[in-house]
């Protein structure tokens, strides 16, 4: 699971194993999911051994991204 919550960068996650459950939905490998800059987000669950890619996108004139582990 990865946790709920809000960040203050775009957060893309793509899905390249396994699937994972997202507010009801199950998405299958490859899926993308965008988050912008501000937007809450629910939690992710890993339906099956699932390997998730996830990048930070910084703004324009913003400070230095945090080092994240989900």
């Amino acid at each position: 699971k990865t946790p709920q919550g809000k960040v203050d960068f775009q957060q893309v996650r793509l899905i390249l194993e396994g699937e994972v459950e997202y507010d009801g939905e199950t998405y299958k490998p490859v899926s993308c999911m965008f988050f912008p800059a501000g937007a809450p987000y629910s939690t992710t669950t890993a339906v099956n051994e699932t390997t998730l890619l996830v990048t930070q996108l910084g703004m324009s004139g913003s400070s230095p991204l945090p080092f994240c582990v989900l």
